[in-house]
Formats: C-alpha cells, sequence, structure tokens
C-alpha cells in the first residue's frame, strides 16, 4: 500500500509511522498510509512555512496554483483510478 509522505520545506519527509488513510464514503476502501510526524517534525514543518511566508504571500495566482498542483502531484494515479466511480 502506497505510504504518503508529508511535504516540508518543499521536501517530501517520512514520519515516523504510518497510520491507515480511510475513504470516509467508502470505510472499506483504504486508500493508503500517512505519515503521522512526531513533535520535532511538526516544528521544522511550522518553521519551513513561517520562512515561506513572505515569498507565498508575495506570489500571484498562477505560482500558487503551479505549487499547489505540484504538490498534489502524488496523488494523481489514485483520481485517475477512481475516475468516474461515485460513492454517494
Amino acid at each position: 500500500m502506497t505510504v504518503f509522505k508529508n511535504l516540508t520545506g518543499g521536501q517530501w519527509i517520512a514520519g515516523t509511522e504510518a497510520v491507515p488513510n480511510i475513504n470516509p464514503s467508502n470505510t472499506a476502501d483504504g486508500i493508503g498510509d500517512s505519515a503521522r510526524s512526531d513533535a520535532a517534525a511538526v516544528d521544522r514543518a511550522v518553521d519551513a512555512s513561517r520562512s515561506a511566508l513572505p515569498d507565498w504571500d508575495g506570489a500571484g495566482p498562477q505560482l500558487r496554483r503551479d505549487v499547489l498542483e505540484a504538490a498534489d502531484a502524488p496523488s494523481e494515479p489514485r483520481r485517475r483510478q477512481g475516475a468516474g466511480r461515485r460513492h454517494w
């Protein structure tokens, strides 16, 4: 099963453990495992966010879109797999 890492400071970081990520609309559907971070990793993420804020604040909408799209890229295969399926 896929283990989803955390994006921190532009790098994908593994957690200290992995926890199941379950599709809330179909609890029989395991999406993968998500990284669970310890307090030190959370502190690093907060520091990275604070450092990035001035650049993010000054970025235009197209750059923000590009950054968010790149961060979401690892989930694209899952979206394609579920294309056309409805869980409601």
